[in-house]
């Protein structure tokens, strides 16, 4: 199968397959099935996956998810490797678990689990990779943004074009600023900060709960960043009004959050307080050229963090 017809992986296999392929991966034979269908070289975004490993093997370094790394040793020489897994980058993604597997490694796979419609839709094709991570040990986490979340399933009603239209529309702004002013009605009806704050939160602890029926060991999460996140954002820059940034997914979801939910962090706050100790290597930092880019980075020897989105191996977006 061509990289290229990856690029609409969610055509190649219906809902209903998922279904069925989830409850395959629900049993030890079942996973051994599926890890089977990645063999030889009709997946060829595997190639460039294990070209990107090579980098970090070729530098000494080791391999971790963020759980094996907080669990361990402090060590210099050491990436954690994580993986944001949206809708369509679930095929991809049980073919980079399939790798570390074969290599002795873990990784952290965040999954999109109920961001959007479209995740809703394909919660079996989560099922599927959160089932086969359980049984190679790859760690699986939540990839969530509660507030941009909250927007699209709740205030639109899960309507993603009328969310889509509305988000890029000056309309958008201006219900922002009243949400955080508090002075005026949104569009979509009378909400104030503390409601977004509590219906929020309320949101984030549904994902948890649901996410941890299918993994109990659920520990970790990442925020996802999408329009809503990227527009609150803007906001903040422009305003200096930080009741913007904290509604921005990244610095919402606090270490209080995460208490009261029953995580032990996100991404993002953990390297907040460890930030004198690791380094974070973006994705789009390397993509253009990772045999090139991503080498210099490593030889300072602190820890990395390292993000990629699946997909990318596969539709061109990693050169590898």
């Amino acid at each position: 199968m061509a990289g290229k017809s990856l690029q609409d992986s969610l055509s190649l296999i219906s809902v209903d397959q998922w279904g069925a392929i989830a409850r395959l991966a629900a049993t030890e034979d079942g996973r051994h099935e599926i890890a089977a269908i990645f063999d030889g070289g009709r997946f060829p975004f595997l190639e460039a996956y294990r070209r990107f490993l090579n980098i970090f093997a070729e530098a000494d370094f080791q391999v971790r998810s963020l759980r094996d790394y907080r669990a361990g040793a402090p060590d210099s020489r050491c990436v954690v490797l994580y993986h944001d897994v949206h809708c369509w980058d679930v095929l991809c993604a049980l073919g980079l678990m399939i790798e570390n597997h074969r290599r002795g490694l873990s990784s952290t796979f965040f999954v999109n689990w109920d961001f959007a419609p479209e995740d809703v839709v394909y919660r079996d094709a989560f099922r599927t990779l959160i089932h086969m991570g359980d049984g190679v040990h790859d760690e699986i986490g939540l990839h969530a943004a509660p507030v941009p979340s909250w927007l699209r399933m709740e205030a639109f009603g899960g309507d993603d074009e009328a969310f889509l239209a509305w988000v890029n529309s000056s309309q958008a702004e201006e219900d922002l600023k009243v949400i955080v002013t508090g002075n005026g009605l949104t569009s979509f009806g009378v909400v104030s900060l503390q409601e977004v704050h509590e219906a929020s939160q309320c949101r984030l602890a549904a994902q948890v709960e649901a996410v941890r029926a299918e993994y109990p060991s659920l520990a970790h999460m990442n925020a996802h960043g999408d329009d809503a996140g990227r527009l609150l954002n803007r906001l903040f820059n422009k305003t200096e009004d930080v009741r913007f940034r904290d509604l921005h997914c990244g610095f919402f979801v606090t270490e209080e959050m995460c208490a009261a939910c029953g995580l032990q962090d996100t991404v993002m706050t953990y390297q907040r307080r460890n930030a004198a100790l690791i380094r974070h290597i973006w994705e789009p930092q390397i993509a253009a050229d990772m045999p090139r880019l991503l080498p210099p980075l490593l030889a300072e020897g602190e820890p990395r963090f390292v993000l990629n989105h699946p997909l990318g191996f596969a539709d061109g977006r990693l050169k590898v």
